[in-house]
């Protein structure tokens, strides 16, 4: 399905986590709206907060690295200045080396966006299964969060807030 069109997606009640940003002066563009670089940060951000909640080790002294092998972003609509904009997070997808982190980007309940994220699972540089430890504690983050229902107000035909 077009993550577009999902309505656990676009209802912030979805995500198992959520990541407060408040949006900087330096964030906006020439015209007028927060520019998709810094939108890009606040998703990073995000999947960091979570990243440190999950695997509590410090990156350093972990046997293991964790690395973006890919990110795609979708911009739903115009993020104004100023604002404090809250990322729900958590994990879509759990394969053999790798998850996918996906977010959304609200501002008062309204989706603006979506980010996916394939974080694979390193050690000694090369990609490898994730134990299952790990994994246990990747499920933790599962999206959508458990016994969350669609919201009602989303229209799941055209993704846009009613």
């Amino acid at each position: 399905m077009d993550p577009r069109r999902d309505p656990f997606r676009l209802s912030l009640a979805s995500y198992p986590l959520s990541h407060a940003v408040i949006a900087r002066f330096s964030d906006m563009d020439v015209n007028g709206h927060l520019n998709n670089v810094a939108l890009s940060s606040y998703y990073e951000d995000a999947r960091v907060a979570v990243d440190l909640r999950v695997f509590p080790e410090a990156p350093g002294r972990r046997s293991f690295s964790l690395v973006v092998a890919q990110v795609s972003t979708q911009y739903l609509a115009e993020a104004p200045f100023p604002g404090t904009y809250t990322i729900g997070i958590g994990v879509s997808r759990l394969g053999t080396t790798s998850f996918t982190h996906s977010a959304g980007l609200f501002l008062d309940s309204v989706c603006l966006g979506l980010s996916d994220a394939v974080i694979v699972h390193l050690v000694d540089g090369l990609p490898t299964p994730l134990p299952p430890h790990l994994r246990t504690m990747i499920e933790t983050v599962a999206f959508p969060a458990p016994g969350i229902e669609a919201t009602p107000d989303i229209d799941a035909q055209d993704a846009r807030p009613r």
